[in-house]
């Protein structure tokens, strides 16, 4: 029988670990017939007692597997250990907070093998709960990396993705530090196709992604993929040194464009800094994360 296996990154979720722990049992219940299903849990360094819950669940069920990361690294990289440490036919991801419920996943599975492609992106016709200012800020994000990448990006979607082992390994494959998994996945260009849900409310507990880790999520996604970001910039660099000798040459060269060039100047180096920055990260070859202990895996 093939293996599903199911990525769960969680920080500090213990509110959600128990009610999360029945979808997937009954998950696992109706694909019983079609997929052998796994569990795996990633802990991002959590400070509460959801890691312990879900090692109990491991004395008792070996389809249940946990990593303790041996610090928070973020959800990125949490999610990229599941990823590693996936070996089955097929992965799924999802959050700990049931806003992608687990009770999709088969529906997700069905579209995948009917339309013969790799990839099933869940796209979040609505999201319940969520203030007005993240529903446009998230529209925005994504149209504009949409506009100024040259790869596929995929519009609404999160980390809720169904995907089979080519594409898991196309991932395991790319080891870049300043990670955006969803990213990854589209850069990769298997054939994929979509599932549209209703995004839930968080079910218990607070968002872990605050306005700062957002913005960083967002930041990486657009230096790692907006490649036109810098064409424009040069772009506009040169139509402003343009204006500038015209400016000149009709003597209404002010203090203010000086500034306004210098500024478009300064933007341009800064993300040449900022590219530097990361490829330095990668030619350091330093590790993603450290595994603390895990439980029921190699």
């Amino acid at each position: 029988m093939q293996i599903l296996d199911v990525i769960i990154p969680f920080y500090n979720e213990e509110e959600c670990i128990n009610p999360l722990l029945e979808e997937l049992f009954n998950l696992r219940n109706n694909l019983k017939d079609k997929l052998d299903v796994n569990f795996i849990f990633v802990n991002d360094g959590s400070t509460d007692n959801g890691a312990k819950i879900i090692q109990e669940q491991c004395a008792q069920n070996d389809f249940i597997k946990l990593i303790n990361l041996s610090r928070n690294f973020g959800h990125e990289i949490a999610t990229t250990a599941g990823i590693d440490s996936s070996k089955g036919d097929y992965t799924v991801i999802i959050d700990a907070d049931m806003q992608d419920p687990p009770n999709l996943i088969p529906e997700m599975y069905n579209i995948l093998c009917e339309n013969n492609c790799h990839v099933v992106h869940a796209i979040r016709k609505h999201r319940e709960k969520e203030t007005f200012f993240k529903k446009i800020s998230a529209d925005i994000f994504y149209r504009f990396l949409k506009i100024f990448s040259t790869n596929p990006v995929t519009l609404d979607s999160g980390d809720f993705k169904l995907f089979t082992a080519n594409v898991r390994d196309a991932v395991k494959s790319i080891r870049e530090h300043n990670r955006y998994v969803r990213g990854i996945i589209d850069w990769s260009g298997f054939k994929s196709t979509y599932y549209f849900y209703n995004r839930a409310g968080r079910k218990a507990g607070k968002t872990k992604y605050s306005p700062q880790k957002l913005f960083v999520l967002a930041f990486n996604a657009f230096i790692s993929f907006a490649d036109k970001l810098v064409y424009l910039i040069l772009i506009l660099a040169l139509l402003f040194f343009v204006l500038s000798i015209i400016f000149i040459f009709t003597h209404k060269y002010t203090a203010g464009t000086i500034i306004f060039i210098q500024a478009v100047q300064t933007a341009a180096i800064g993300l040449i800094g900022i590219y530097i920055k990361n490829i330095s990260l990668d030619t350091k070859n330093r590790p993603l994360y450290f595994i603390d202990t895990k439980y029921n895996l190699d």
